[in-house]
């Protein structure tokens, strides 16, 4: 069963190359590329002198242009790649959840822990200044 001869951006998009007037170019050079190379018609052209083109159908750009069919593997990496881009995802949501984990249950504490011992030699070096302050005040004489 034939289909209709389509446009070529409305061709380029059912090829998967997006609709739009660029890529209808650029699949109607490749096409008249390859009519000229194998002296074959794929386009479907009008009647009179100048016979235009009118647009093409893709059993015709399959059958002469057998590199725009997507091959299977491309249709297998596509799912796969999603199906990674899914994991990727849930191992850096694990990964967060345990860096947040480590971080409250070990961390956390011994931050605290620091915190306390630095209050502590601050207190102390404080004492220090105090007693060298005293030390080297000039003494009255009596």
């Amino acid at each position: 069963m034939r289909g209709p001869p389509l446009s070529f951006p409305d061709a380029a998009e059912k090829i998967g190359w997006g609709k739009s007037q660029r890529s209808g170019r650029r699949l109607r050079r490749m096409v008249l590329a390859r009519e000229k190379r194998k002296g074959v018609e794929i386009a479907t052209r009008g009647d009179g002198n100048q016979r235009p083109i009118r647009g093409v159908t893709i059993a015709a750009l399959f059958r002469h242009l057998p590199e725009l069919r997507s091959a299977p593997i491309d249709e297998l990496s596509s799912k796969f790649r999603t199906y990674l881009e899914g994991i990727d995802e849930n191992l850096r949501v694990i990964a967060r959840t345990e860096a947040e984990s480590v971080v409250d249950e070990q961390v956390t504490p011994q931050l605290e822990e620091l915190r306390a011992v630095d209050a502590e030699i601050q207190a102390r070096v404080n004492e220090l200044a105090e007693r060298m302050q005293l030390a080297t005040r000039p003494r009255k004489a009596s």
